[in-house]
């Protein structure tokens, strides 16, 4: 499973790539791996966290030794990490809900961060614990910088080739209360595509 998360994060890098290089159906390519990363961590949390083989995530023996706190922990940091996952897609996508996306998400994933980080520093034997602290502090450092950059900035390096979509978008971000013209940017957005 690390390998189809490496391919993931590499995949998403190309499509990000693309995007700036203003290569076709690079968002695509974004959404996609972005989709499949989140479903990564949102389904396979157990098995993937706590070691347990694929073929045994549904047999209750698999999880003896492993106390009920962890489990339902890895439970809450599977969903924070899909949530800031899709944060970010939603983001870099120019869609509605991805700064709550990315508030819930990161908030939760630094709470579990640091919950684990002092579990880290009790027990160092834990390279489980490493590896997951490890997934969650590079999720959350790529959340944050998604959340911190402004959408208008995104749009003027992704939609740099429609001066007229940048200009609109721009003037909607310093006027998001105005509703026709939210309307009008939806409508350009729908005719980029």
């Amino acid at each position: 499973m690390k390998k189809i998360e490496q391919v993931l994060f590499i995949t998403f890098a190309i499509g990000l790539l693309g995007q700036i290089m203003l290569v076709p159906f690079s968002a695509e390519i974004l959404a996609l791996s972005l989709n499949f990363l989140a479903i990564l961590y949102y389904v396979f949390t157990l098995p993937y966290f706590l070691g347990v083989p694929i073929k045994r995530m549904f047999k209750k023996s698999s999880y003896e030794g492993i106390s009920k706190k962890r489990i339902i922990g890895t439970i809450f940091v599977g969903f924070g990490l899909s949530i800031v996952i899709i944060g970010i897609m939603f983001k870099l996508l120019i869609l509605p809900g991805a700064v709550e996306m990315l508030t819930i998400g990161t908030r939760g994933i630094l709470a579990a961060s640091l919950v684990l980080l002092i579990k880290n520093f009790r027990n160092k034997k834990s390279a489980l614990n490493h590896f997951s602290l490890v997934r969650m502090v590079l999720i959350l450092i790529i959340g944050y910088t998604v959340y911190l950059t402004p959408s208008n900035l995104i749009v003027q390096v992704f939609y740099r080739d429609n001066p007229e979509f940048v200009e609109l978008f721009n003037e909607y971000y310093e006027h998001p209360e105005n509703e026709e013209l939210r309307i009008e940017v939806e409508e350009a957005f729908r005719n980029l595509r």
